[in-house]
C-alpha cells in the first residue's frame, strides 16, 4: 500500500481542530501525555490513535499527521494524511454544530491536494498512488450519539431512528462512490462502537453494559480522565488526575479511547481485512 488517506471524526483526527474555534480539540494537556515529548498534538487520546499504528504496521511512516498541520510536506501528502475532524458526522449539521469540517469539505480538501500531488509527480503516478492507497472513512458515532441519543430534535424530524440510519447511510453511500470516482479502490468503512457502553451514555442512562465486551482491559466502563463518566475535551485539562496504569484503560476520556485502546483496533484490523487487499484471503 502506498498511503494512507483518512476521513471522518475525532476517532481519526491527529489535531485538524487546533486552533478553531471549537469545543471539539485535544490539543491540551492530559492528552498526548504519552505521546513523544509529552506532546498534546491535538489526538483525542493519551498517545497515538489507530491511523497511526495502521501506517506503522504497514511499514508506510511512523504517524499519519493532520491535513492542516502547517508541518506537512509534499512527501507528507504522498503518503498520505487525515482530513478528520472532532465533531464531525455524516450529517453535515453535526458538523456545522461542532463548527469544523464536514466530510464533503474533507472530501474538498483531498481533492485539492490530489491536484497538487498531480502537479508534482504527474498524472501516471498520482493515479498510481491512488490506486493503491488504503482509504479509512470513520464517522457516524457522533450523528448518533448527538443526534438519536442526547438531544434527539434533528432525528425527530426524519420521524424515526430507522429513517435517520437511511439518511446517514445515503450520505456515506454518496461519499464512498465519489471516493471511488477520483480512483480510490481500498475503502474501509469503520462501523459504530456500541454507543450504549461508552461511558458518557453508561453515567448519562445508568445502563451496565456487558463488563466483558472488550478483551485484555479490565477497566471498560468509565475513562481515565478525572472521573471518567462524563469528562472529555476542555472538561479534561491539565488539572484534572488520570488513572495510574493507563494499560488496563479502554477508555483515556468518556468518548475516546487509550492508546492502548486504539492500538488493539489497529491490530485487529490489519489482522482481519488486510489479507483482503491483498487477495490471500
Amino acid at each position: 500500500m502506498s498511503a494512507l488517506f483518512a476521513f471522518g471524526d475525532s476517532t481519526i483526527d491527529p489535531g485538524n481542530n487546533n486552533g478553531l474555534h471549537t469545543l471539539f480539540r485535544g490539543d491540551h494537556l492530559p492528552y498526548g501525555c504519552d505521546f513523544p515529548n509529552h506532546t498534546p498534538t491535538g489526538r483525542f487520546s493519551n498517545g497515538k490513535i489507530s491511523t497511526d499504528y495502521i501506517v506503522d504496521m504497514l511499514g508506510i511512516k511512523s504517524l499519519l499527521p493532520a491535513y492542516l498541520d502547517h508541518g506537512i510536506n509534499d512527501e507528507d501528502l504522498l503518503t498520505g494524511v487525515s482530513f478528520g475532524a472532532g465533531g464531525s458526522g455524516l450529517d453535515s449539521n453535526t458538523a456545522a454544530f461542532a463548527q469544523v469540517m464536514n466530510m464533503d469539505t474533507q472530501l474538498e480538501k483531498f481533492e485539492q491536494r490530489l491536484e497538487r500531488i498531480r502537479g508534482g509527480v504527474g498524472d501516471a503516478k498520482a493515479n498510481n498512488i491512488v490506486k493503491n492507497a488504503l482509504f479509512v472513512i470513520s464517522s457516524g458515532t457522533n450523528d448518533m450519539l448527538y443526534n438519536a441519543y442526547l438531544f434527539p430534535a434533528r432525528m425527530m424530524q426524519f420521524g424515526s431512528v430507522s429513517s435517520y440510519h437511511d439518511f446517514l447511510l445515503q450520505n456515506l453511500d454518496a461519499f464512498i462512490q465519489k471516493l471511488y470516482e477520483v480512483g480510490a479502490r481500498m475503502i474501509v468503512v469503520v462501523g459504530l462502537p456500541p454507543i450504549g457502553c461508552l461511558p458518557i451514555e453508561v453515567t448519562i442512562n445508568s445502563v451496565m453494559p456487558n463488563p466483558d465486551w472488550l478483551h485484555r482491559f479490565e477497566q471498560t466502563l468509565k475513562g481515565c480522565c478525572r472521573t471518567g463518566m462524563l469528562e472529555m475535551g476542555p472538561v479534561c485539562n491539565m488539572h484534572d488526575p488520570t488513572c495510574a496504569d493507563l494499560s488496563k484503560y479502554l477508555f483515556w476520556d468518556a468518548v475516546h479511547l487509550t492508546e492502548a485502546g486504539y492500538k488493539f483496533l489497529a491490530e485487529s484490523g490489519i489482522r482481519n481485512l488486510l489479507a483482503y487487499f491483498t487477495g490471500s484471503n
